[in-house]
Formats: C-alpha cells, sequence, structure tokens
C-alpha cells in the first residue's frame, strides 16, 4: 500500500503544481467544481450518515448469514427440505431481497468513494486506511 499512496502523492503534488505553473503564465484557473463536495464529505452528518449505512449493512449481512445458515440445517437435517417440517424456515423473497439490498449499499458506498475522491483528488488515497476502505469498495 505504501508504494501506491507515495504514488499517488507524487502524482497529486505533481498535478498540483502544473495547475500552479499554468496560473502563473497568466492563464485563468479554471472554476474548481468541488467545494460542496469538499464540505459534504467532511461534514459529521454525512460521516454519521454513512457510518449509520455500515451498520445497517452488517445487520442484514448477519441476516444473510444466519437465514442461509437455517436453511443449510434443515436441509442436512431433513434432505431436500421440501417437506413440511422444514417449509416454514423458508422465506420465498429473502435470497432477492438479499441481492437487492447488498446491491443498494454497494452502489452507496462506490458514490461516497466517488465523491470523497473528487473532493480529495489522489490525496484520498494517502492514507492506508483510505486505500484499504477503496479496496474494500
Amino acid at each position: 500500500f505504501e508504494g501506491l499512496v507515495a504514488q499517488a502523492s507524487s502524482d497529486d503534488d505533481l498535478l498540483c503544481r502544473l495547475r500552479s505553473d499554468e496560473t502563473q503564465e497568466g492563464k485563468p484557473e479554471p472554476p474548481d467544481a468541488r467545494p460542496w463536495v469538499k464540505r459534504l464529505v467532511s461534514s459529521p452528518k454525512f460521516d454519521l450518515t454513512l457510518g449509520g449505512m455500515i451498520i445497517a449493512n452488517t445487520v442484514l449481512m448477519s441476516v444473510d448469514i444466519e437465514y442461509t445458515g437455517r436453511l443449510l440445517e434443515q436441509e442436512f437435517l431433513f434432505g431436500r427440505c421440501n417437506d413440511v417440517r422444514c417449509s416454514n424456515e423458508r422465506w420465498p423473497a429473502a435470497e432477492d431481497c438479499f441481492v437487492v439490498l447488498e446491491q443498494f449499499f454497494t452502489a452507496v458506498f462506490a458514490v461516497e468513494l466517488a465523491m470523497r475522491l473528487a473532493a480529495d483528488g489522489c490525496r484520498y488515497l494517502r492514507t492506508p486506511q483510505n486505500v484499504g476502505d477503496a479496496v474494500i469498495v
């Protein structure tokens, strides 16, 4: 990770130097579209909202694992789980629900990563925690 972080840092520093050279040559600097994104991603409400999403995703994954474990237990004890003994354990829409919610949380976390990268550029990847976050997403 350190090599990636160092490379991202040097690339971002080079980009910043190139931008400052352009402004020194008399060319107007283009308006920065990132201030509102920076304010948003640095706000405590944003972090709190994303923290809540992480907790909700963790709960969802736990319920999914528990549900799958119960089905596997019934299948192990009773065979293919087609009879009445284990039919009350099956929730027909569960698998679809888990997949849809998993995709929703993946999209939320991908948008969060994109916003943080838009706000901070490659500087966001200077810390190992942020690089780990980007790899996980």
